[in-house]
């Protein structure tokens, strides 16, 4: 252990654990970054594909994590190490390497590397489920990793998963932080809180608006049925009186027509006698 960061001893795992060593550069890294108790990072090597037979013997072949200059993490008795190995209180802002090496009778060579850039990768781990799993490819030891930035690195390996020349591992990262767990667990909490009372505030402006929609509905109709019955009178009134005038007019009309007939008659009589008894004599004085 050093500054908080502990790879897991090898009783635990199974695997040969060779033990750190630590410059007093990386003390000063770790020393500068608030360590968060009990958190622990997970890397698992679920599967491998792709690798040569020409080149070494699947059981000649061995992983190992290092720090960025080299130095040794925790060595796996094999390609594949499902169970992983445990980052204890490790921040996410390192950068781990990845080796896979050959063992020889006079020791061992690095064949295939890539680099691990946990400030990426974390990026999927700081929200449920905290976990992560891709395959990524090995570049042989003939590319160095600090060609790009380490990040340009990791993305360019991911792509490798498309060649069936380059040598690839299926890895899992998971992420274990009970303070993270449970202040994401509060934001959860909160956030479903204030969407409810949002909800319900929302149900009763809605209540609200609608009654009172509802009660200048009912206003519009009520002064409309009273224009209505005003209106429905005045034609009514309007009617009336010239009904009234028409039948005055009538009767008018009619005694007009028999006041002429009866001067017509008259006149007739008298034009009738006056020509039955011919001329008037004259009296004599």
């Amino acid at each position: 252990q050093a500054c908080g960061l502990q790879a897991v001893p090898q009783t635990l795992h199974g695997g040969k654990k060779a033990p750190p060593v630590w410059s007093s550069h990386h003390q000063h890294v770790m020393a500068s970054f608030p360590m968060q108790a009990s958190s622990s990072l997970n890397i698992a090597i679920q599967d491998s594909k792709d690798f040569p037979g020409d080149a070494a013997r699947a059981q000649d072949l061995y992983s190992e994590f290092t720090m960025v200059d080299g130095r040794c993490l925790f060595e796996c008795p094999s390609l594949v190490k499902a169970t992983g190995i445990d980052l204890m209180n490790c921040p996410l802002n390192f950068v781990l390497k990845l080796r896979v090496r050959r063992r020889l009778q006079q020791g061992s060579v690095v064949l295939w590397h890539v680099v691990l850039p946990l400030p990426l990768i974390s990026k999927y781990l700081l929200q449920p489920p905290h976990e992560w799993e891709t395959w990524i490819g090995l570049f042989p030891n003939t590319q160095s990793l600090e060609a790009h930035p380490p990040d340009t690195m990791f993305t360019q390996a991911v792509h490798l998963i498309s060649r069936p020349d380059f040598p690839k591992l299926r890895l899992r990262f998971t992420y274990h932080n009970p303070e993270l767990t449970a202040q994401i667990s509060a934001q959860n909490e909160a956030q479903q809180q204030e969407s409810r009372r949002r909800k319900e505030l929302c149900e009763k402006v809605g209540r609200q608006q609608f009654e009172e929609l509802a009660k200048l509905t009912r206003g519009l109709r009520g002064e409309s049925s009273d224009k209505d019955r005003d209106v429905a009178q005045v034609p009514a009134a309007m009617l009336g009186g010239s009904i009234s005038d028409a039948a005055a007019g009538a009767v008018g009309s009619r005694g007009a027509d028999a006041a002429a007939q009866g001067g017509a008659t008259t006149a007739a009589d008298l034009v009738t006698a006056v020509a039955a008894d011919g001329p008037a004599t004259p009296q004599q004085q």
